[in-house]
């Protein structure tokens, strides 16, 4: 077997394979026994057919399956001989396989880039050192007594902090009624963070139980319905009901329902561990970012634009799944430098890992299999067998791969630390 193999770009490689026509007779007269084994002819007791019979009845099935599997074979040859790793499917172009000649193919294939990573010790980078002062731990402690807050009915007009239950009736420009835009029982806390804007609220303070406004708001800007956020709205609103909402004091009881907590004391100590925890934890993530910045920018490798492709397609469908509307190829054109550095980033990390022989064992990516069963209320074992089925357990090991090599780059990264500013 001859293997030729030619670099056309970084990503790009051009095999020519030759097999010569000893080896394809050898293995059609292999294949011929086999035919004999297992195959039944007419006038022939099972496995007392002749070679010459068994090449006149199945020759030519033979033969294609042979030059099928010769194929396959060298073609995988030269991939792991040359440690190649294509990202999509080889284009097979011409091939000669004319009986008593050597089988002759060639192809080419988009695979990732062979190099090494360089400069990636010392990574410049910059992390946020947040402190968590009294404030943050008393919004807290407020969240958490919002939280269970009662509710009372109450024949008054409502108020800030009341919670209101009403009819929203969309109407036109001229204030006409739109059939099929009216919404019943909406219920949110009058100037909470739940409403859908500040403006509608104001309108309806002081509005009682059967009272009915027209009113013109503007959606919060940061309205979960993009194609609403901001925008100006008419409509008729009927309040329903009035419900005065009782946030409970910090007593004993409170305590308790939170954890067994013996005073306000632990609790606090507590909520600012947690709150340091979660701060530290978005600093990490801020770092990593930083350092596959800079790792990008010290290693400007070619990168396979299959990869590139898939990857805006993925952005694409989540963008939608959002809620956005907008032009694919727009979409594809304005994001492809955002692709580019994240795939570019992946194959660096990558080889990082192969570099430093940072491999994940089977143990870890059970361990996380196991955490997401538990916030599941699924059992392991069935979480675990459907990720493998479905490839996703070699996922999870990349996803953890990545998180290593950069961890290995934090721990050996020029960091500087950077006090945030209290609000």
């Amino acid at each position: 077997m001859k293997l030729e193999v030619t670099e056309t770009t970084p990503c790009s490689r051009r095999i020519n394979i030759e097999v010569e026509p000893d080896a394809i007779e050898d293995r059609i007269t292999s294949m011929v026994k086999e035919y004999r084994r297992t195959r039944t002819i007419p006038g022939f007791r099972p496995g007392k057919a002749t070679d010459s019979v068994i090449r006149r009845w199945f020759g030519k099935d033979i033969r294609a399956q042979v030059i099928r599997d010769l194929m396959e074979e060298s073609w995988q040859k030269a991939l792991e001989e040359n440690k190649l790793q294509p990202v999509d499917q080889a284009q097979i172009g011409s091939v000669n396989a004319e009986p008593g000649e050597a089988l002759r193919f060639s192809g080419t294939v988009e695979v990732k880039p062979q190099f090494d990573v360089k400069d990636y010790k010392g990574l410049p980078a910059i992390r946020p050192v947040h402190t968590v002062t009294e404030e943050d731990v008393t919004r807290q402690v407020n969240f958490l007594r919002e939280r269970r807050a009662t509710e009372t009915p109450v024949e008054r007009p409502a108020q800030n902090g009341d919670v209101v239950v009403i009819d929203l009736q969309k109407l036109d420009e001229t204030g006409v009624p739109l059939i099929g835009q009216k919404q019943d029982n909406l219920r949110w806390v009058l100037g909470g963070t739940g409403s859908v804007s500040k403006d509608l609220d104001e309108q309806i303070v002081g509005m009682a139980h059967g009272d009915t406004r027209n009113v013109t708001f503007h959606y919060r800007e940061d309205f979960y319905d993009p194609n609403r956020a901001g925008k100006e709205e008419k409509a008729s609103v009927t309040l329903k009901e009035v419900r005065e909402r009782i946030v409970p004091e910090i007593t004993e009881d409170f305590l308790k329902e939170l954890g067994e907590y013996a005073t306000e004391e632990d609790l606090r100590k507590d909520l600012e561990a947690d709150i340091k925890r979660r701060l530290d934890a978005l600093a990490k993530q801020q770092v990593h970012v930083r350092l596959k910045s800079a790792l990008v920018e010290r290693n400007q490798i070619e990168v396979p634009e299959t990869l590139v492709q898939r990857l805006l397609t993925r952005m694409f469908q989540q963008h939608k799944q959002q809620g956005h509307e907008h032009d694919e190829n727009e979409f594809r054109a304005e994001h492809r430098e955002d692709a580019l550095r994240e795939v570019r980033a992946s194959l660096l990390l990558e080889r990082i890992a192969a570099q430093e022989s940072i491999v994940v064992p089977d143990e870890d990516v059970d361990a996380r299999i196991a955490r997401m069963a538990a916030s599941m209320g699924t059992s392991v074992r069935n979480l675990r067998d459907y990720m493998i089925n479905n490839g996703q357990y070699e996922q999870i090991r990349y996803e953890l791969q990545e998180e290593a090599v950069l961890n290995f780059l934090e721990e050996h990264a020029a960091i500087e630390e950077s006090p945030v500013p209290q609000k």
